[in-house]
């Protein structure tokens, strides 16, 4: 489907890479925004030392995603062998990767207005699905890289059930 995104489709290969580096920038970045946070939350990182690089990073994010949105448009309307599909589903795409973000900042604003960081077995429990979590986006930049279809339904697979465990954990918390 993203064949034109990967170059393959033989279209222009200049705009292409450099969406395709800007989409694993953001990925980076947001794994570092969802890091940096969750180790704030969770006791480890103090969040005014934290503050300007998170908001910076996410800014960074933003301005990825909206260049992103309009190279597509652009080359969407340049190339007319396009699938416009695929224009859609990547544009959505960077919407989700940019949100990563915006989810990395609601922790921040957790670590914020809590007194002191989780303990005993919640904590235990946060720190183990923070890992995983981490682990998963950095296996996602990993298979967008190589671009290796069965390797992204395995971490669509594990991506529900993290989902799960962590609908778990609110009901349990709740």
């Amino acid at each position: 489907m993203f064949d034109w995104f990967t170059g393959k489709a033989g279209t222009s290969r200049a705009g292409l890479e450099k969406m395709r580096t800007e989409f694993g920038q953001m990925l980076d970045a947001g794994r570092h925004i969802f890091e940096t946070a969750a180790n704030a939350f969770l006791g480890g990182t103090d969040v005014e030392v934290i503050r300007k690089d998170l908001f910076q990073t996410d800014k960074r994010i933003n301005r990825a995603e909206r260049q992103i949105r309009r190279e597509i448009v652009v080359h969407a309307s340049v190339h007319s062998r396009v699938d416009f599909c695929a224009c859609l589903v990547l544009m959505s795409v960077a919407k989700d990767a940019e949100r990563v973000g915006d989810y990395g900042k609601n922790i921040f604003d957790l670590a914020e207005i809590t007194p002191r960081p989780p303990e005993g077995k919640h904590r235990e429990a946060l720190v183990e699905l923070k890992d995983r979590i981490s682990e998963m986006m950095a296996s996602c930049r990993e298979v967008f890289d190589s671009g290796e279809k069965e390797a992204a339904r395995r971490l669509i697979v594990q991506a529900k059930k993290v989902e799960d465990l962590c609908d778990d954990h609110v009901r349990t918390v709740i």
